[in-house]
């Protein structure tokens, strides 16, 4: 999914196996009058996906479990996209990149996603110079990450960004990012207001697909 202006999508519930390239990429483009563009509105919930090199003995691609790119912040417009990830399961079978990649994000949540396998990263966010800003990383299951870099990366152009996990699984370049435990990481609970929200973002979004349907 690209290109994506003054949408709203919900990629839930999906099993993606052997996927060479990228098993979902958010792409937020700026195609439109920006000054009449409004908030795109994405959750990407509970898939299962597997990522891997067509040579295992010698990855290469860019390959990663999910992307998330806003083009308008690249360009200095400013927030396009609202994305929840949350609840995904991503396998990396020996890939030379990671599981979730955020390139030029604003507020995105990334939350109680399950990573293991081998890459570069399973969270990683701001490692080129693509502003990530104000990003939520919780409750994400990232024990089993055999990372050659770390298995959560805030890069250099990283800002503003909570992170709870263990510290030693957090490599921070950025400025001003927040790091703090989350000792219920693995507990497989969520907290009534994490429920509430995701219900009314799924109640949203088929109430706007209902109304397109009707038109």
């Amino acid at each position: 999914m690209q290109d994506l202006n003054n949408s709203q999508g919900n990629i839930s519930y999906n099993h993606f196996a052997n996927i060479y390239w990228t098993g979902v990429i958010i792409y937020q483009g700026i195609y439109v009058d920006p000054a009449t563009l409004s908030l795109s509105n994405f959750l990407v919930y509970g898939n299962d996906i597997e990522v891997r090199s067509h040579d295992l003995a010698n990855p290469a691609g860019f390959i990663n479990g999910i992307i998330l790119v806003d083009q308008g912040i690249c360009n200095g417009i400013g927030k396009k996209i609202d994305a929840n990830v949350s609840n995904n399961k991503i396998y990396m079978n020996n890939i030379l990149y990671g599981g979730i990649l955020c390139n030029y994000t604003k507020d995105v949540r990334l939350t109680n996603n399950k990573i293991w396998g081998n890459g570069m990263a399973g969270i990683y966010c701001g490692i080129w110079d693509d502003p990530t800003t104000d990003c939520l990383i919780k409750g994400n299951d990232v024990e089993h990450v055999n990372a050659k870099v770390a298995p959560i990366w805030l890069g250099s152009a990283t800002s503003n960004c909570v992170v709870y996990a263990d510290k030693k699984d957090v490599l921070d370049e950025g400025t001003n990012n927040i790091l703090l435990g989350d000792h219920d990481k693995r507990s497989g609970h969520h907290s009534p207001l994490e429920i509430n929200e995701e219900m009314m973002r799924q109640h949203d979004m088929m109430k706007w697909h209902n109304r397109q349907g009707m038109k």
